[in-house]
């Protein structure tokens, strides 16, 4: 059995790792060759907007007078927009991590493991020479996953080698 190349992602992380097959008397490694952490999906949305104008009410207190608290205004339109927005941003980031990484590492084929939710509009976006070397898309997210339970999703199980 060939080692194999996996890339785990999150919105904010990427980890790319071989995984060495299991041998006689030597259970399978796992060697991380890149590992990356992107700041702005960490980010909360207050902290990304930098445009504060209007962020002080006019409003009237009690006595009549003009207060200079700051307002937050409930979820708005703008605010789901900048959700898809940085969703976008987050997977071409992804996407050129994982495109730098491919290159460099050459992998025949490889395996991904990212988030069920953005999966589709990440893989879409890689180079139609790196889908076609994407054997397996796990929506899941193994970025921080102990090296036993990524080996349980990557690794056959010993039943399926002797089958």
């Amino acid at each position: 059995m060939r080692p194999q190349f996996i890339i785990m992602t999150d919105r904010g992380t990427m980890k790319a790792a071989w995984i060495s097959p299991t041998l006689p008397n030597r259970p399978p490694q796992l060697k991380v060759v890149e590992e990356l952490a992107f700041v702005g999906p960490h980010q909360h949305y207050v902290e990304r907007v930098t445009d504060m104008a209007g962020v002080y009410a006019a409003a009237e207190s009690s006595s009549g007078q003009q207060g200079g608290q700051p307002r937050r205004a409930p979820s708005s339109i703008s605010e789901v927009h900048w959700k898809i927005e940085a969703d976008r941003r987050a997977v071409d980031d992804l996407v050129g991590a994982i495109t730098k990484v491919l290159e460099r590492e050459k992998p025949e084929f490889w395996s991904l493991s990212i988030p069920g939710d953005i999966h589709n509009l990440l893989v879409e976006r890689l180079p139609q020479i790196y889908r076609d070397r994407l054997v397996r898309v796990l929506p899941k997210d193994l970025v921080r996953a102990d090296p036993e339970n990524i080996f349980a999703h990557f690794l056959p199980s010993p039943r399926s080698e002797r089958s």
